[in-house]
């Protein structure tokens, strides 16, 4: 299961939960989220783990009245010492 949070206007937000699938060394799970009713955006995560952390990439698509381009986004967390 995974886990995802993501960072709304000034605050934190809490994607929910969604069954990860592994493909090779990572884990993708795939959250369906409404932006303002108006767009829905699919956000697939991708992660794996690295020395010390995790890897990140989150690919997003979005549909509705007002379709926006694909956005990318990759973070690296790092374990605190």
């Amino acid at each position: 299961m995974v886990h995802a949070f993501g960072n709304c206007q000034a605050a934190g937000c809490d994607w929910g939960a969604q069954p990860g699938v592994l493909s090779g060394a990572n884990v993708i799970a795939t959250f369906a989220l409404a932006d303002g009713g108006r767009t829905t955006r699919t956000a697939m995560v991708t992660a794996h783990t690295v020395p010390r952390g995790l890897d990140v990439f989150v690919h997003n698509t979005y549909s509705g009245p007002v379709p926006e381009p694909a956005k990318n986004i990759h973070m690296v967390f790092v374990r605190a010492p």
